[in-house]
């Protein structure tokens, strides 16, 4: 209800009160195409790089454990038995959610550059951060979820479930705000994001098309089993509708012309493509950890 009624919510409130402002400055010229192809691949890509390395923890901890793991495109399995396994299952989402803070961090001290990299290194820390929190958020509901199982490995009680749940929603709203402001400045150094709509379109084209573009093009790394791709399409509607809600609420963001907007980034593009070569030759027929 939060997650998914608020943004809504929020978006229309901040519709209605800047649809008859004036407008400041002028739109500028933007070429909006190479920013929505640049920054889709970059979110496909990331999610890709992030799912990986949780995948890769989770067959990592049942081999640590003296399990024989098999690690696949996107998912797992293992053969034995160990009372620690429910532990382990908690494991991809505690990796991934430390690299998340850390790439943030990594963020802050280059995002002054115009390299692509630092709007990829700003979608790995979303992915970081939402693709672990959501798993959190889930435990009341569901303690056969991976981080539920953990959970109940901890011998946690239903009161300190309720906690865990709330605490995780309420970073990601903290999140929504704060990666809206910090995407914000990807605009083109012409266009100055001094009025509420001109920040929805802002984000609009930076991350909401971008986002619902990757998750298309995350299609073919994701099956089969379908219900793996489904998983992703929920992805994108826990925090990016919240970023776009809350653009209109930035203010004093300055672009810093970053070389996404100018031009159609080929090396993302072709990284993809030898990722998806490495997820259909190598890892969907499974590789052993043992």
């Amino acid at each position: 209800m939060v997650l998914l009624l608020g943004p809504i919510v929020l978006a229309s409130w901040g519709y209605f009160k800047w649809k008859n402002r004036p407008i400041g400055s002028p739109d500028g010229n933007w070429n909006v195409i190479p920013t929505v192809i640049n920054s889709s691949v970059l979110y496909a890509l990331a999610y890709n790089v992030i799912y990986f390395i949780q995948e890769l923890f989770l067959a990592l901890g049942k081999k640590w454990i003296g399990l024989k793991a098999y690690l696949y495109h996107n998912n797992h399995t293992w053969v034995g038995e160990d009372p620690r396994d429910d532990l382990m299952q908690g494991l991809g989402a505690l990796v991934i959610f430390i690299l998340g803070l850390l790439l943030l961090l990594l963020f802050f001290k280059i995002r002054k550059s115009k390299h692509w990299t630092s709007l990829f290194i700003l979608w790995l820390a979303h992915h970081g951060l939402i693709q672990s929190l959501p798993q959190l958020s889930s435990v009341p509901m569901d303690r056969s979820s991976d981080v539920g199982q953990a959970i109940t490995y901890l011998h946690l009680g239903t009161t300190t479930d309720y906690l865990i749940s709330y605490a995780s929603i309420i970073s990601i709203i903290i999140l929504a705000y704060g990666f809206s402001r910090w995407f914000m400045q990807f605009t083109p150094e012409n266009y100055i994001p001094d009025h509420g709509l001109k920040r929805f379109r802002a984000i609009f084209y930076l991350v909401l098309l971008p986002a619902v573009l990757g998750t298309i093009i995350l299609f073919p790394y994701r099956i089969m089993p379908i219900n793996r791709y489904q998983m992703t399409v929920m992805l994108l509607l826990v925090c990016v509708p919240a970023i776009f809600a809350f653009s209109w609420l930035v203010k004093s963001v300055r672009p810093v012309g970053n070389e996404v907007n100018k031009k159609i980034i080929w090396a993302p593009i072709i990284f993809s493509i030898l990722i998806l070569i490495f997820f259909q030759l190598v890892l969907a027929p499974g590789v052993v950890f043992e």
